[in-house]
């Protein structure tokens, strides 16, 4: 038996992380790799997932049952039995928010009265999922994206417990809630429950974890209103134009968005890849290019790279503003010149034209994308 188990943890990290890098990144997680020097002093190697925080939450109605949503697992390939979950938005305020927004989409549910009954973390992944009990429930209707096909069940709370211990709810992060939630019932009917000074939860470290993700999020908000902008221009092929590129990446900045690709721009880029092999650099950059939300294509200098980069972004339906400057002696290329594609903008600039191309492009585009897990 494990006695005087505490959660909290230690003062002191015992591991050193001497460089961290991003080996893989999409739209949902970003995969790193850290050079590490572990606990007993040697070198080592630690990946891990970075993922965005989850609610999960146990709506229950005057009579104690429990909504349960059946849904189809594509990863897993069957139809599974869960609570709603989903994870945090850059349009949710903060995570008491995301949860009543999620609990409303997935089946069409308000709640008068929100509790944090827990929040736990996955191995091997920074995703913190928060688990709330939502009680004294309306009924609404759903508001299903393209991807949800939803069943919603009513089970009374002890048949939902069972249904664990029977293995009909295999969904981990149901079971965690479903159980957690269990305890916290019992412990506010025998008026026994475990609360801390200046707190709302009956988990002081779930408190403080509630708050570490407010206020991540809130910081991510505040930033939304930009897009994610994947910078194409030619590296290799030449760097007759890099001031300007260097302008045009610095103005995106200045305008809130978001490039992915501040690299191409560096005086020094040819050092800083010397020790990536090109299968290294393509993983990299098409790993980049699908979380873009919108490529910018400065094309004056000629270069093979950044005409790859417009085909593949069109290709996965990322629209695509291409720059060229009209003083130019150098010809243009017919092949981007002439491209019809509906997401495809060709903008000629004279000086610092490029500036109202990018403001015009970007205008309206949102940063917005809607998250499955």
């Amino acid at each position: 038996m494990i006695k005087n188990h505490n959660p909290t943890p230690r003062p002191g990290n015992p591991w050193k992380t001497l460089h961290s890098s991003v080996v893989y990144r999409n739209r949902s997680f970003s995969a790193r790799e850290d050079d590490v020097v572990q606990p007993d002093g040697q070198p080592g190697l630690w990946y891990y997932l970075e993922m965005q925080p989850v609610v999960v939450i146990i709506a229950r109605d005057h009579h104690g049952a429990v909504a349960m949503v059946e849904q189809w697992r594509y990863v897993q390939r069957f139809r599974s039995l869960e609570v709603p979950s989903g994870m945090i938005e850059l349009t949710d305020t903060d995570v008491r928010t995301a949860a009543k927004r999620e609990l409303a989409e997935e089946t069409g549910l308000t709640a008068r009265r929100w509790q944090l009954v827990g929040s736990y973390f996955e191995a091997n992944s920074t995703r913190l999922r928060h688990c709330w009990l939502a009680e004294e429930l309306t009924v609404g209707k759903p508001k299903l994206d393209r991807t949800e096909d939803i069943t919603l069940h009513w089970l009374p709370w002890q048949e939902a417990l069972d249904a664990i211990h029977a293995g009909r709810i295999i969904h981990g992060t149901s079971i965690m809630a479903l159980l957690r939630t269990d305890q916290y019932l019992r412990e506010r009917k025998n008026q026994t429950l475990k609360t801390y000074p200046h707190t709302s939860s009956p988990n002081k470290l779930a408190d403080n974890l509630l708050d570490e993700t407010d206020e991540r999020h809130n910081a991510l908000h505040h930033s939304s209103k930009g897009v994610r902008v994947y910078f194409a221009a030619a590296m290799r092929g030449g760097r007759d134009n890099l001031k300007t590129n260097q302008q045009i990446v610095a103005h995106l900045a200045q305008l809130g968005h978001e490039v992915l690709t501040p690299y191409v721009t560096q005086d020094n880029f040819a050092n800083a890849e010397a020790e990536l092999t090109n299968r290294h650099i393509d993983q990299r950059d098409m790993a980049l290019l699908s979380q873009a939300d919108v490529v910018v294509a400065e094309t004056t200098t000629p270069s093979l790279g950044t005409g790859y980069e417009i085909a593949a972004a069109l290709q996965r339906g990322i629209s695509v503003l291409c720059l060229h400057r009209a003083d130019t002696p150098q010809p243009f290329s017919a092949l981007i010149a002439g491209i019809s594609h509906s997401k495809f903008t060709l903008a000629s600039y004279m000086e610092n034209g490029w500036r109202q191309a990018i403001e015009k492009f970007l205008s309206g585009k949102s940063r917005h994308i809607k998250h499955k897990i």
